[in-house]
């Protein structure tokens, strides 16, 4: 009988993995052999074992699928259910039993100081300032879409891009040229998938006029609205509503010009919708 270790088929195999690469030598095919005969042995000799180790294992198995076919659990009328939708009850008593205190000023929210004046606001609103180059804004999108349109239409979602470089500008040129020319409902996403996926980056006159020529706009209109003074205008007005809501990094939410919520160490993208829900919550009980 050929005596090998359990250590000795571990060494074995170190020594493989470090010579497989190379000519193997005389010894290394002795040892192989040797290594064979020991494991050819070892399996004949557990065989009667592992044969009644397989019918206890039927067996056991046989009688746990009877106890899952015969006994249900019984499901309490009142159990909560766990839910990973952004539901937001419509009415305030609901939501004021909803509010979870876990959410915190200066950790998963801010308060802009000073607040933008309600006077300002015609309604309620949650401001999205973003930039077509940010790519978490382009993973937002979709969170963000799905979200607004199934709960919070009472809320209007105003988009304001994002402004601190030429790049960022450019951009919200971009933009406000899609809302000038009515095709921003269609465009809005396919120009982040053209900066993040294709590779086509609108960053001269020829790329936007081939851009929005898919939607069957002129050559001619391309060229004299995009230095337009009414695009510039809104540009202008844009990098004021980006100093007024102290605009550092995006994606970013403001609720009703007060409250200041974005992703970060302690939350994620999906995470801050229901930050927003819980602070929409807060102010609808408190009478804000």
């Amino acid at each position: 009988m050929n005596n090998i270790s359990d250590n000795d088929h571990n060494e074995f195999e170190k020594e493989l993995g470090a010579i497989s690469l190379l000519d193997p030598t005389s010894n290394y095919s002795k040892r192989a052999r040797a290594l064979l005969s020991a494991e050819k042995q070892r399996s004949f000799s557990l065989r009667p074992f592992s044969t009644w180790l397989s019918t206890v294992g039927v067996v056991v198995a046989t009688a746990i699928i009877g106890i899952l076919v015969f006994w249900r659990p019984v499901e309490s009328p009142n159990k909560l259910v766990e839910n990973d939708s952004f539901d937001l009850p419509l009415d305030a008593s609901q939501v004021a039993g909803q509010l979870d205190p876990s959410y915190e000023p200066g950790v998963h929210y801010t308060e802009l100081d000073p607040p933008i004046p309600l006077d300002e606001m015609t309604e309620d609103e949650i401001r999205y300032f973003f930039s077509y180059p940010c790519n978490p804004c382009y993973e937002f999108e979709e969170i963000l879409e799905d979200w607004y349109e199934a709960e919070l239409n009472e809320y209007s979602l105003i988009l304001t891009p994002a402004i601190w470089s030429d790049e960022m500008r450019h951009y919200a040129q971009v933009y406000y040229l899609a809302q000038e020319f009515g095709v921003l409902d269609q465009a809005h996403r396919q120009i982040f998938e053209s900066l993040h996926d294709s590779g086509e980056h609108l960053d001269d006159l020829p790329s936007l006029i081939r851009f929005f020529g898919r939607f069957g706009i002129s050559r001619q209109q391309v060229i004299s609205d995009f230095n337009s003074e009414k695009i510039l205008e809104q540009i202008q007005a844009a990098e004021q509503a980006n100093q007024d809501y102290s605009v550092q990094s995006t994606p970013m939410l403001v609720v009703n010009g007060r409250f200041i919520v974005k992703p970060g160490r302690e939350m994620g993208q999906r995470e801050i919708l229901k930050v927003v829900e819980y602070l929409i919550g807060d102010q609808e009980v408190s009478g804000l």
